[in-house]
């Protein structure tokens, strides 16, 4: 690791976009790095049931980067009660992570066959005060493969460590705080939902009202990608951001359906310097609430 993102991990700050990026040339060149923590975020299977990374894959095998740890994210959301795939208790947390061997020194490199459940694990470990020593693998696991890079066929076999969360209240937001800025127009709100969503014209899952948060930019969060997966570069990114949010100091909220989709501008702009919480009931939520009004658009944004 270099001097700079030495001094940035001492210090505990998130780095730039080139730091909580890394690219698959990189991780390769340190597999073997002792201070790179490795982990993969993938689904727990069912009892009897084989899983893949994708298709093109032999159903009865699993691949991984050699020396990943494994991390289920069934462990690291809320699935029950309501609202979905929120936060779940902070010792619930822990508890995933120190069962895959991640501990409170290192530099956690994740990455994922979808790009929501990496920075799903990202704004997760940055909630829990690890945000700054955590990046994500561009272009996640389909890349690698394509890129033809070493496989192997079993998760690292690790040990329990020690991880001290260090819960930032600050890094999620609430329906009631939504509320109060945007009547406060003290926040810019970002929709991460595809534009149908957005629009009304198509209701996700679970949501009563179609539409969204009056006042609310619409960005997808795919297109903060190129085709391959791998994301824009920080330069386009900034300056596509820069005219949904003029003031680099303002709060950004950001939100989608359950939290999933929002986890990918959280990451960006956090990494870009942004001020960005996440409204982690999401859109979910405020269409079940009564009191507060939804926006639709006639056309597709």
């Amino acid at each position: 690791m270099g001097t700079l993102l030495m001094s940035i991990l001492a210090a505990g700050m998130i780095g730039s976009f080139e730091d909580t990026v890394v690219s698959p040339q990189w991780l390769e060149q340190n597999l073997r790095n002792p201070n790179v923590i490795v982990v993969e975020i993938g689904s727990q299977p069912k009892a009897g049931a084989a899983t893949v990374h994708t298709a093109s894959w032999p159903r009865n095998r699993r691949f991984f980067i050699p020396g990943a740890r494994f991390i289920a994210i069934e462990s690291i959301v809320a699935r029950k009660g309501w609202p979905p795939d929120e936060l779940p208790p902070v010792e619930q947390l822990q508890k995933a992570f120190e069962n895959a061997g991640v501990g409170d020194e290192g530099r956690i490199i994740l990455y994922s066959a979808n790009p929501l459940w990496a920075t799903r694990a990202w704004f997760t470990l940055d909630a829990l005060g690890h945000g700054y020593r955590a990046a994500i693998l561009d272009g996640g696991f389909d890349r690698w493969i394509k890129e033809k890079r070493p496989l192997a066929t079993k998760p690292f076999n690790i040990y329990t460590k020690t991880f001290t969360p260090k819960f930032d209240a600050s890094r999620v937001t609430t329906l009631a705080d939504v509320q109060l800025r945007l009547a406060l127009n003290e926040a810019v709100l970002i929709d991460a939902r595809p534009g149908e969503e957005f629009g009304g014209l198509r209701r996700g899952a679970a949501v009563t009202r179609g539409g969204h948060i009056p006042g609310a930019h619409c960005d997808p969060w795919k297109s903060t990608l190129k085709k391959d997966g791998s994301f824009l570069p920080a330069s386009e990114l900034q300056g596509k951001y820069a005219k949904l949010i003029p003031n680099r100091e303002q709060r950004v909220i950001v939100y989608c359906r359950t939290g999933m989709e929002a986890t990918m501008p959280y990451f960006v702009l956090r990494s870009l310097g942004y001020n960005v919480v996440l409204f982690d009931g999401s859109y979910t939520e405020w269409s079940r609430d009564g009191s507060v009004s939804v926006a639709t658009v006639s056309a597709k944004p």
